[in-house]
C-alpha cells in the first residue's frame, strides 16, 4: 500500500469534450485579423503583414508536440491569416481617389449602373475612360454622378460625356461614424459629385471592356425585367416588385423605406439571405417533389442532389439578374454552401456550413466585416441554426429515452401543423430580433418595439406569397404569361405595406438609441457566439459576457459639442441635454446623422434652435461648462476672441498673428481630420476626438489625401523651377492650388492677423 503511487486529479477539460466545436471559432478569429488591419493607425507594409502568419507558423511547427500551445499558436495563424488577406484585398482594389475637389471635371467613361431615384433624379456609376486635364495616374477607377434629372440617353454601356462637379468619397459624419469612403474605396469609387451639364453621347475610342460589355448585357436584361414589372404592377406595388426580383431599389420613396424600417421589416426590401433561401429553396422543393412523382427515376437516381444541382444554378441566375450587390453575394455564397453539403451527403442546416460560408466571404470580401447587412444576416442566421441545433439534440435526447407519442388523427394533426408554424414563427421572429437587435440599434440608432408583431404578419406573407410569385413570374416571362403571377406578388406587397402601416401606427412603435462604442458592440457580439457556439453548460458564461456589453453601451459618453467638417455647423446642448446647432447651408444631412446619433427623433428642421448660443452680427458664442467657445464671423470679432481663452472656431486658416491660450479649431484642421467632437472630461477640462484619429494614415482616408496633395504641390514647384519645358511649366500651374486656402505653408506660416478671405 505504501508503495502505490497517486493517481492524478482529473479535472473536466471543457475545450476537449467540445473538440468538435473549436472549428466554429474559425471565422470569428479570421474577423479579428481583419478588425485589426483596419484598426490600425498606418497602412501596414505588405510583406510586414504577411511577417506575422511565417511567425506563427513557424512556431507551430516548433511546438507541436504541446496541445496548449498547438491550441494558441493555431488560434494566431487565422488571426494573422485575416490581417494579410485584408491587406492583400487593400492592394488588389487600389485604385486613385480624387485628393481635391475638381469644379468642372470633364468626365468621359461607360455607364456601369443606372439608378433612378423617387424625385426623377438619377446616380449613375461611370467606368472612367478619362478626365480630361488629370493624369492617368491620378484618374479614379469609378465615380458616381449625380444627375439633377433624369435623362433618356443615360443607358448601360454607353459612352457619354458629361461635366459635373467632383470630390473625394466625403468622410464620416462625426468620429467614428459610417464610413462611407471606405466602402466607396473597396467597390473602385474614387470620386462623387453632381453634374453641371446634360450628359452626351459620343463614339468611344475603342472596344468595350470586357467587364463593361458583360455587365451592359446584365443591366439591360435587369432594365427589360423591370419595364415588364412595372406595366403588369403600375405604381410603387411595381417598384417595389422590381426591387424584390432585380434589386433596383432606388425608385422606391424614402417614406416607404422609412415605413418599412420604423416597422422592423426593412430587410424585406433588400435581396438578401432571406430571398435566396426561398428563391433556392423553392426550386430545390418543387423539382425534388416532380422527379419524387416519377418511381423510374426516384428509384433509381440521386434526386435530392439533382434537385441541389438545379437550384444551386437557379439561385446563381438570381444572383445575376439581382444585379450582383455584395449583400447578394454574400447570400448567394452561403445558399451555394448548404447545396454543396447536400452534395456531400452532410446535413445542410449546421452551425459548421454557417461558419464555413462566413470565412469564405471574409476570405474574399474582408471589408464585408463593417457591412451592416452582413452583421445583422449572420447574427440571425447563426442564432436560428444554434437554436435549430439545440432543438434537434433535445428531441433526440426524448427518442434515446423511449418517450413515444401516439399519432394524432388528421384534424388534430392539421391543428398541430398550423399551431405549430404560427409558433415557430412567432419564436425565430424573437430569436433572429433579439440576436440582431444590438447591431441594428449600432449601425441604424433606433429600436422598433413591434417588430415581432410586424414580422409574425409580413414574413409569412413574403415566404407564401411574394416570392413564390416573382419565382413563378420569372418562369412565366419568356411565355408573356407574367401578369398573373405579378399580381398575385403585387396583392401580397400591398398586404404587407398595410401590416407595416398598421403597426406602425401604434404608440411608442419606434424608440431612438443613442450610439455606443465599439467595445460595448464587440462584448455583445462575443457574448452571443459563446452562447451560440458551445454546447455544455459553460456556454451560460454568454450571458454575463453579453451584459456587461449592455452596461458598456448604456454607460458610453455623449459630446458636449460638435463641429463640421467646414466649421459652419456647430452644436452645443441646450438646457434639456439635446443638441441644438445655428442654422447652417448644406449642412442638413450632416446634423441628421448627429440626431441620430445622438438618440434624438426630432428632423434637422424642427431642431434648428441659437437657444445655447449669443449671436450677433459679428459671429456667436456659447459655453461648454466653464469654457466659453467663440465663433466669430468678422475680422473685429476675431481680433476680440483672440485676445481670450477657451474654445476658437473659425472657418479659414488660422492668422499668425492670432496667438492665444485658446484651443483653435480652423479650416486646416477640419479639412484634414474631418468633425470634431468636444468631451467634458469629470475634472472639467476638454477632450477632442476627430474623425481621422479613428480612421488613421490609410489610402481612403484624408490623410493619405492630404500626402497626395502635398507631393502633387512639391512636384509642381519643382517643375515651375526647372523652367525647361513651358508645356510641364503650364501643366504644374494648373495642378497648384487656385484658393489660398490650399495652400500648404498657409499650415506652418499662416496669414497675417487682417487678413480676410
Amino acid at each position: 500500500a505504501w508503495t502505490t503511487r497517486a493517481q492524478p486529479l482529473s479535472l473536466p477539460n471543457p475545450l476537449a469534450e467540445e473538440a468538435h466545436r473549436r472549428f466554429l471559432w474559425t471565422a470569428p478569429l479570421f474577423a479579428v485579423g481583419i478588425a485589426l488591419y483596419f484598426g490600425s493607425a498606418g497602412e501596414p507594409h505588405t510583406l510586414s503583414a504577411s511577417l506575422p502568419i511565417a511567425m506563427a507558423v513557424a512556431l507551430r511547427l516548433t511546438l507541436r508536440t504541446y496541445p496548449p500551445a498547438r491550441m494558441i499558436l493555431n488560434a494566431m495563424i487565422v488571426v494573422a491569416a485575416g490581417f494579410g488577406v485584408a491587406k492583400l484585398r487593400t492592394e488588389w482594389v487600389r485604385a486613385p481617389v480624387l485628393s481635391q475637389p475638381i469644379r468642372n471635371a470633364v468626365v468621359i467613361g461607360y455607364v456601369e449602373r443606372v439608378e433612378h431615384r423617387a424625385d426623377n433624379t438619377q446616380r449613375v456609376t461611370f467606368h472612367v475612360v478619362e478626365i480630361e486635364g488629370l493624369a492617368a495616374n491620378r484618374t479614379p477607377k469609378r465615380v458616381r454622378i449625380r444627375l439633377r434629372e433624369a435623362s433618356a440617353v443615360i443607358r448601360a454601356g454607353s459612352s457619354i460625356r458629361i461635366v459635373a462637379r467632383l470630390a473625394g468619397p466625403p468622410p464620416p459624419a462625426q468620429p467614428r461614424g459610417y464610413d462611407f469612403a471606405r466602402a466607396a474605396f473597396f467597390l473602385g469609387i474614387g470620386g462623387v459629385g453632381y453634374a453641371l451639364s446634360r450628359p452626351q453621347v459620343i463614339e468611344s475610342d475603342g472596344p468595350q471592356p470586357i467587364a463593361v460589355r458583360v455587365n451592359t448585357y446584365l443591366q439591360k436584361l435587369r432594365a427589360g425585367i423591370g419595364q415588364r414589372i412595372e406595366r403588369a404592377l403600375p405604381g410603387e406595388t411595381g417598384i417595389m416588385a422590381n426591387a424584390l426580383m432585380t434589386g433596383e431599389r432606388s425608385g422606391i420613396s424614402q417614406e416607404t423605406n422609412d415605413l418599412y424600417r420604423d416597422a422592423g421589416i426593412f430587410h424585406i426590401l433588400s435581396i438578401s439571405g432571406l430571398h435566396m433561401a426561398i428563391m433556392g429553396g423553392s426550386v430545390f422543393l418543387a423539382l425534388r417533389t416532380l422527379l419524387a412523382a416519377w418511381p423510374a427515376v426516384a428509384l433509381r437516381y440521386p434526386i435530392k442532389k439533382w434537385a441541389a444541382v438545379a437550384a444551386a444554378i437557379a439561385t446563381f441566375a438570381y444572383l445575376l439578374i439581382s444585379g450582383g450587390a455584395h449583400p447578394t453575394v454574400r447570400s448567394f455564397i452561403m445558399i451555394l454552401i448548404m447545396f454543396l453539403a447536400i452534395l456531400l451527403d452532410r446535413p445542410a442546416i449546421a452551425l459548421r456550413n454557417v461558419g464555413l460560408a462566413a470565412l469564405v466571404i471574409l476570405f474574399v470580401m474582408p471589408e464585408s466585416l463593417f457591412n451592416a447587412g452582413f452583421q445583422l444576416s449572420f447574427a440571425a442566421v447563426v442564432a436560428l441554426v444554434a437554436a435549430y441545433e439545440a432543438h434537434q439534440a433535445h428531441s433526440r435526447r426524448r427518442r434515446q429515452s423511449g418517450i413515444r407519442e401516439p399519432p394524432p388523427g388528421w384534424i388534430m394533426a392539421g391543428l398541430r401543423a398550423t399551431w405549430l408554424f404560427m409558433l415557430g414563427t412567432i419564436v425565430t421572429t424573437i430569436i433572429a430580433g433579439v440576436a440582431t437587435a444590438p447591431l441594428a440599434a449600432f449601425h441604424f440608432h433606433t429600436s422598433q418595439q413591434y417588430s415581432v408583431l410586424t414580422n409574425m404578419l409580413a414574413i409569412p406573407v413574403s415566404n407564401l406569397i411574394v416570392m413564390p410569385a416573382a419565382l413563378a413570374a420569372f418562369i412565366a416571362m419568356p411565355f408573356s404569361l407574367e401578369v398573373w403571377p405579378l399580381a398575385l406578388m403585387g396583392f401580397g406587397i400591398d398586404l404587407m405595406t398595410w401590416s407595416a402601416r398598421q403597426v406602425t401606427a401604434l404608440p411608442g412603435a419606434v424608440a431612438a438609441v443613442p450610439a455606443f462604442s465599439q467595445t460595448a458592440l464587440q462584448l455583445m457580439v462575443l457574448g452571443g457566439l459563446w452562447l451560440c457556439i458551445w454546447r455544455r453548460r459553460w456556454r451560460w458564461f454568454g450571458i454575463p459576457i453579453a451584459g456587461l456589453g449592455l452596461f458598456a453601451a448604456i454607460s458610453s459618453p455623449h459630446p458636449d459639442a460638435l463641429i463640421g467638417k467646414t466649421g459652419e455647423l456647430v452644436a452645443l446642448r441646450d438646457e434639456t441635454g439635446k443638441l441644438a446647432a445655428i442654422k447652417a447651408r448644406r449642412a442638413t444631412y450632416e446634423y441628421r446623422r448627429w440626431l441620430e446619433a445622438d438618440g434624438d427623433a426630432r428632423k434637422p428642421e424642427d431642431a434648428w434652435s441659437r437657444q445655447p448660443f449669443r449671436c450677433d452680427l459679428d459671429g456667436c458664442t456659447g459655453r461648454i461648462g466653464p469654457h466659453r467657445i467663440a465663433i466669430p464671423r468678422s475680422p473685429a470679432a476675431l481680433v476680440d476672441d483672440c485676445r481670450r481663452g477657451g474654445l476658437l472656431v473659425i472657418s479659414f486658416p488660422r492668422p499668425s498673428g492670432c496667438r492665444t491660450a485658446a484651443t483653435v479649431i480652423d479650416y486646416l484642421a477640419m479639412r484634414d481630420h474631418g468633425t470634431h467632437a468636444v468631451y467634458l472630461n469629470p475634472d472639467r477640462t476638454m477632450r477632442i476626438e476627430t474623425v481621422e484619429q479613428f480612421r488613421g494614415h490609410r489610402p481612403w482616408t484624408l490623410a493619405a489625401r492630404a500626402a497626395e496633395r502635398q507631393a502633387r504641390w512639391a512636384e509642381a514647384r519643382r517643375s515651375h523651377s526647372s523652367g525647361s519645358d513651358k508645356a510641364a511649366d503650364r501643366n504644374a500651374s494648373k495642378a497648384l492650388p487656385s484658393s489660398p486656402f490650399e495652400r500648404p505653408e498657409i499650415e506652418n506660416d499662416g496669414h497675417p492677423l487682417y487678413w480676410w478671405p
